[in-house]
């Protein structure tokens, strides 16, 4: 039972467990793999470990509420869908389109084993890859694009690795949830508009991989076009 698996941690612990369910719950994931911008390179995330050593009191706990509690332990992931489909973010166009076009980049460029599959890009080759997919009918402003990249930031999909006042100059971290947010269905949508032909070929020629782990239906964050 979960109440005596509570009752059996300590007072410290009793308050980390509560902490790491609304983090969470309002950041949809956990991750392994995190980079510490103080000692400047990857450790191992605390609150993944603390899941990672009570995952069935986590779980029991969440799954009263209604959630699911899914442990990809490939990707040093731990996520949350809510059974009933609530509680699912609505990106503006732009926002949308800026995580599609990191989605491609992450998908064209391999995963670094040395920062726990995620990828460093730029917002600059951000905006060209968004050029090149014909997503940006103008400029997007300073503040807007800002304002996109900390609603992603929000949900654990990208980190800013600098904080220059200058959002042009930003580098940004793309982490290996970014494949789990977008359905398969709603990448076949997109695929014939703007999608290039090294991702049509992975995710609309073979019906089969509707069912891949790695590709799920959007639990607490969705894109939506708008």
């Amino acid at each position: 039972m979960f109440e005596e698996e509570y009752e059996q941690l300590f007072e410290g612990e009793k308050e980390e467990f509560k902490r790491i369910c609304n983090y969470l719950l309002s950041k949809t994931f956990i991750l392994r793999d995190i980079y510490d911008r103080q000692q400047k390179r990857m450790i191992k995330s605390p609150e993944y470990i603390f899941v990672e050593n009570n995952f069935s009191l986590f779980e029991k706990y969440l799954s009263y509420a209604g959630w699911q509690l899914i442990n990809d332990a490939q990707n040093g992931i731990y996520s949350v869908s809510n059974i009933y489909g609530y509680n699912v973010a609505k990106f503006d166009q732009y926002t949308t389109y800026l995580l599609l076009a990191l989605m491609v980049i992450y998908e064209e460029q391999p995963p670094q084993i040395n920062l726990g599959n995620s990828i460093v890009t730029t917002v600059q080759d951000v905006n060209k890859t968004m050029q090149l997919l014909n997503m940006l009918l103008k400029k997007p402003t300073k503040e807007a694009t800002r304002m996109a990249y900390r609603r992603l930031e929000q949900f654990n999909l990208v980190l800013r690795l600098n904080t220059s006042q200058d959002v042009e100059d930003w580098k940004i971290m793309i982490l290996p949830t970014i494949k789990k947010i977008i359905s398969y269905d709603k990448i076949k949508e997109l695929c014939d508009e703007h999608i290039p032909l090294i991702l049509k070929e992975k995710y609309e020629t073979n019906d089969e991989q509707e069912n891949d782990e790695s590709i799920i239906e959007p639990n607490q964050v969705g894109g939506e076009i708008e």
